[in-house]
């Protein structure tokens, strides 16, 4: 009996990640003081599988973030106010799934 409650929970447990996954893309738009971020992530069901965190991170300057409750469709987009960029710098940008992963994207500015 014992062995059986052992299988069914590693069952479920392993069967639980199936569905969840990493975001598939990050498309970023940088214009004159903002950066666009485009996550895509399709999921069956986006209002309980959803991106719930978008990051970005430049060079030298605190990290700026937005999170959320839901996803509308398959993709999950935010706006950034930044500083002016100048050549050298660094942009890091993170999409969080709900369930499980991140993707990361690095832009470097020339």
């Amino acid at each position: 009996m014992k062995i059986l409650v052992f299988f069914m929970a590693v069952l479920l447990i392993s069967t639980s990640s199936v569905f969840a996954h990493p975001p598939r893309e990050i498309k970023v738009e940088l214009k004159e003081g903002q950066v666009k971020v485009v996550v895509i992530h399709p999921a069956p069901n986006p209002k309980r599988h959803y991106i719930k965190r978008i990051e970005i991170e430049i060079t030298d300057q605190e990290k700026l973030e937005k999170t959320f409750i839901k996803q509308n469709g398959n993709v999950q987009k935010a706006v950034f106010q930044i500083p002016p960029l100048k050549a050298g710098d660094r942009l890091q940008i993170v999409g969080y799934c709900s369930r499980f992963g991140e993707l990361k994207k690095e832009i470097e500015i020339e």
